[in-house]
């Protein structure tokens, strides 16, 4: 967990965080999104409930993997830098003194097993790999401690232990610099294509004059919904032929039985605004949050449609 002041820092350079980023590693979130991100240009990101949670458990996590160490781990309060003033990590803890060239211990909790080995193995996903090499690179530390928390069937504690390989870490931190070089020249990385979700997150000003956009990427967008719409009605036809040749029966297989579908009833509750609404006004009203959003419209112009 990172204080305020530690964020804000971090916007200044790379955090440890953002490695895996940069590398491609990520499942939520390109390097051109960080790239907005750096140069202010989304809203940041709200903290969920998955990061909620990973804040809360922190603590237990450092404890723990002190327990099995047998030594104690510090939390360190300053942000490292490296070689470069945009190398930054900010540190769960660290064995015996919150001081360069202790091991380092970094907390992690998922759902997500894949690459995870055995405990007390150094089999950890390569995001985390490269994260911790990151890490072990800035603060001139040669091992690092993984301690994780695994939910799958019941929780369990592992703790995974990694040396510096010296190799990878200058990997990293090439792909760190050319990644930074995007930042300190306010240019978009070519490599790297936003996601829709942080697209969503950004800022409009209503004074800014129109922009000249590339007629392909107007056409594509068109294109693709039409398409996504085409796509839609064409899986509703086929799911109500499906239906009716069930006809009245709940379950059926096709004729080699290589295929089954049935239909099950699903029972949910919902809490009926408009009800509520009606029978307690001044309640609701008291609860009652405004929102928004931006709508995208893209269609042809009337100069194109008169062509």
């Amino acid at each position: 967990m990172i204080t305020d002041l530690q964020r804000a820092k971090r916007a200044k350079g790379v955090g440890s965080s953002d490695v895996p980023v940069i590398l491609g590693l990520s499942r939520f979130k390109s390097a051109y999104d960080l790239w907005l991100e750096r140069m202010g240009r989304v809203a940041e990101e709200p903290e969920n409930e998955a990061m909620a949670i990973g804040s809360a458990i922190e603590p237990l996590l450092l404890k723990m993997a002190a327990e099995r160490i047998k030594e104690r781990v510090v939390r360190p309060s300053q942000t490292f830098v490296g070689g470069k003033p945009h190398h930054r990590a900010n540190i769960d803890g660290m064995v015996g003194a919150a001081r360069r060239g202790h091991p380092i211990v970094e907390a992690k909790s998922t759902g997500w097993l894949d690459g995870w080995g055995a405990d007390g193995t150094d089999e950890i996903p390569d995001a985390v790999r490269a994260q911790v090499m990151y890490q072990m690179a800035i603060a001139s530390s040669s091992l690092a401690y993984v301690a994780c928390l695994r939910a799958d069937r019941g929780l369990s504690f592992s703790l995974h232990p990694v040396a510096y390989d010296e190799s990878l870490a200058a990997q990293i931190l090439g792909a760190v610099d050319d990644w930074w070089s995007y930042v300190a020249s306010g240019t978009a990385p070519s490599a790297s294509q936003p996601t829709l979700e942080c697209v969503k997150r950004l800022r409009y000003s209503d004074d800014a004059p129109p922009r000249v956009i590339d007629s392909a990427l107007l056409i594509a967008d068109i294109e693709a919904r039409a398409a996504e719409q085409a796509a839609s009605a064409y899986a509703d036809a086929c799911r109500a032929r499906l239906l009716a040749a069930l006809g009245d029966a709940r379950c059926g297989e096709s004729a080699d039985s290589m295929y089954t579908v049935r239909v099950s009833n699903v029972s949910t509750e919902r809490f009926d605004a408009r009800a509520f609404q009606q029978a307690h006004p001044e309640l609701a009203a008291q609860y009652r949050t405004e929102s928004g959003y931006n709508r995208v419209t893209v269609k042809e112009s009337k100069k194109g449609k008169d062509k």
